[in-house]
């Protein structure tokens, strides 16, 4: 089914690029930059001054061109619009890899368009500034990267792919703290500290566990932004709200977990604020080689 829209989305594609290229700008900025602060919001997801700049700098250039379409930002949240059209955007796509210098992120610009069978998307761009790479593509009129037209390659058969997974990956101090506190403010001692482990451990019994953590540092055999953007996406994908369960404390409280197998974090509080938790050993260990 071809459904026909009442105006020129190569408009709405031309601007997603443009608010895209912005929002890049306004990013890149802050990229890299040493006093960069990290905030945590609710759901537990890092946040910066560079996302909220580059989510400003996209809606000022959809707001021009189009004041009456509706808005969903991941910063900013729901705007109301009455011309049928909404743009959603994510201004970090990997803020995490932006945090921790990594060039691989994204700026994400789309728009739909409200039609008798639900909103679909007629425009969208992606920019990975970082790369300097800048996609858009349009509904029914293809894709881009950087001007030149995308097609599907014929360059291999499927029977032909191979999948290569990384084997070992080196843990260190320097990595779990690298989005809170600068590599020299760790002592020297713990600064040095660093094993390597495989990215996928079989247990004696048979299961297979991901090793995943906020100390994985580099991937053996990967360059190092390669290495780390993989395991960005891996804690993000491990952490996901349909794995994750979350205690609210309260005195008294007990919990145990296995301390092989299951990732846990404590969101930050204040250190003036008499928290304390008693931690303990219950029983045995279990080697990872």
């Amino acid at each position: 089914m071809f459904i026909l829209f009442p105006f020129r989305v190569f408009n709405q594609e031309s601007n997603a690029l443009a608010a895209a290229h912005a929002g890049g700008q306004a990013a890149l900025r802050h990229f890299r930059r040493p006093d960069l602060k990290v905030e945590w919001k609710s759901d537990e997801s890092p946040v910066t001054v560079a996302d909220r700049e580059a989510e400003a700098a996209i809606q000022a250039v959809i707001a021009a061109a189009f004041p009456d379409d509706a808005w969903l930002g991941e910063e900013t949240g729901v705007a109301s619009g009455g011309s049928g059209r909404r743009w959603i955007v994510d201004p970090i796509d990997g803020t995490r890899n932006f945090v921790r210098g990594v060039p691989l992120w994204a700026v994400l610009v789309a728009c739909e368009q409200d039609t008798p069978d639900g909103p679909q998307v007629i425009a969208a761009a992606a920019g990975i500034p970082g790369l300097d790479e800048w996609y858009d593509a349009v509904a029914g009129g293809g894709a881009r990267c950087n001007g030149v037209r995308l097609a599907v390659s014929q360059a291999f058969a499927r029977e032909g792919i191979e999948v290569a997974i990384p084997q070992r990956v080196v843990h260190t101090v320097n990595a779990s703290v690298r989005e809170i506190v600068p590599a020299e403010a760790v002592d020297a001692g713990r600064r040095s500290m660093s094993h390597e482990h495989p990215l996928i451990w079989t247990r004696p019994n048979g299961v297979k566990s991901l090793i995943i953590g906020s100390t994985g540092d580099q991937v053996c055999g990967m360059s190092q932004a390669e290495g780390r953007a993989l395991l960005a996406r891996l804690l993000d994908w491990t952490a996901q709200p349909a794995f994750t369960y979350r205690h609210y404390w309260e005195p008294g409280d007990c919990v145990v977990w296995d301390n092989t197998c299951a990732l846990h974090r404590v969101v930050p509080y204040a250190v003036d604020s008499g928290r304390m938790m008693h931690r303990t050993t219950v029983a045995g260990t279990e080697a990872i080689v």
